[in-house]
């Protein structure tokens, strides 16, 4: 109120008592009139103080049009707007959690492809149903290790999903490298991390009793659970390949690279010292 209005109030005898009421009645009928959108009407509540007529006033306008935003969702992302944008608690945020649910149920009912099924599940109510429902299809949908290592890590540490998605990688492993990093990824002493030790040991026999060179029977030990019997038999296989590369090598660069080929701290790799070390002592000596 301007100056004028205030002293033809005082000229009226109005007491300052009454000024000041009149202004805020004109102040509030203002910002109510101000209030055309549910994004004003949802700032003037958050603007006004605590427990004032005001607060209550942007309130009520605020779930006004957030009633009309639930009733014309039409969509998913319509509809969890619509949840978004309700004051919390309130009736209209329940009505647009309901429609949000609905919509989602549906795309998570429509998935046909891992893709699709994670979408579906990005898109769900936290902690509700239809999640939950997402996150089985994406673990039934999951064809690649690259799938089912994007779920488990997208699950928190010690729930049920997290194991419904270690297990399906698992599953999915096919070699001792995959089964190691499922191994390392699994909880320490969970029943997941002795069910993939037990593939990774499998893998790794496999891969022992195949190797046929120095270089494969190296990859092999690499690959070896530590501390298995599968370790020991790579790091033999190994040592048998190290030693004829050794005993074969005649100059300088062939003793130096049987050496770098050689277990750390072997007997094949203190034979190649000793031989590349006689070799010095006859040329420089």
């Amino acid at each position: 109120m301007d100056k004028k209005i205030e002293r033809l109030f005082v000229a009226l005898g109005a007491t300052e008592r009454e000024i000041r009421q009149a202004l805020i009645g004109e102040i509030r009928e203002h910002q109510q009139r101000k209030c055309t959108t549910l994004a004003e009407a949802k700032e003037a509540f958050h603007n006004a103080p605590d427990e004032s007529t005001e607060k209550r006033l942007a309130l009520r306008k605020w779930r006004a049009f957030s009633a009309q935003q639930v009733e014309a969702a039409k969509t998913l992302v319509q509809a969890r707007k619509a949840y978004d944008n309700s004051p919390d608690g309130s009736k209209e945020e329940r009505l647009a959690l309901q429609k949000w649910r609905l919509f989602s149920r549906k795309e998570v009912k429509a998935a046909k492809t891992y893709a699709g099924a994670r979408k579906a599940y990005d898109n769900t109510p936290w902690e509700s149903m239809e999640r939950k429902l997402a996150f089985r299809k994406c673990i039934s949908l999951c064809k690649t290790i690259k799938d089912a290592r994007e779920t488990c890590h997208n699950t928190q540490d010690g729930s049920t999903e997290k194991k419904l998605a270690l297990r399906k990688w698992i599953s999915l492993c096919k070699t001792a490298i995959d089964a190691r990093e499922a191994f390392r990824n699994a909880p320490d002493g969970s029943t997941e991390q002795r069910l993939v030790l037990r593939r990774w040991r499998a893998f790794s026999a496999k891969q022992v009793g195949a190797t046929k060179t120095l270089h494969k029977a190296k990859e092999a030990y690499d690959d070896s659970p530590p501390y298995t019997p599968e370790r020991k038999k790579a790091l033999l296989k190994w040592r048998a390949f190290s030693a004829k590369q050794v005993e074969a090598a005649k100059n300088e660069a062939s003793i130096i690279a049987a050496y770098e080929n050689s277990p750390t701290g072997s007997k094949e790799a203190l034979f190649a010292i000793r031989k590349l070390a006689a070799l010095y002592e006859k040329k420089y000596l």
